[in-house]
């Protein structure tokens, strides 16, 4: 049987600092690392085995994958048809800002 996990990114500096990112490159934070790591060694010893991980091109994204890629040795493709949507003029902005 085939299983599909989906794993969203770790957190980002935007993501701390409570701003729309949709296709603005973001880095992970250091707490964003550690959660894509303890991600990664939680499947690993729940005996998980990847034959692909199929990932968006953005940065955060690809930092994600390559953290669990390097723990589970599986391969990464990456696809712009899996990246997050473009949110226009939201994009870089405080959601608190949006709350008039």
């Amino acid at each position: 049987m085939t299983k599909i996990y989906l794993i969203r990114h770790g957190q980002t500096v935007f993501n701390e600092q409570g701003v729309i990112s949709g296709q603005i490159e973001t880095d992970l934070t250091e707490l964003g690392r550690r959660q894509a790591l303890d991600g990664a060694l939680k499947l690993k010893n729940e005996g998980a085995h990847f034959d692909v991980i199929l990932c968006s091109p953005l940065k955060r994204a690809k930092e994600t994958a390559e953290i669990i890629a390097s723990v589970l040795k599986a391969p990464i493709v990456f696809d712009a048809d899996l990246q997050e949507f473009n949110n226009g003029v939201y994009e870089g902005t405080k959601v608190e800002d949006l709350k008039h």
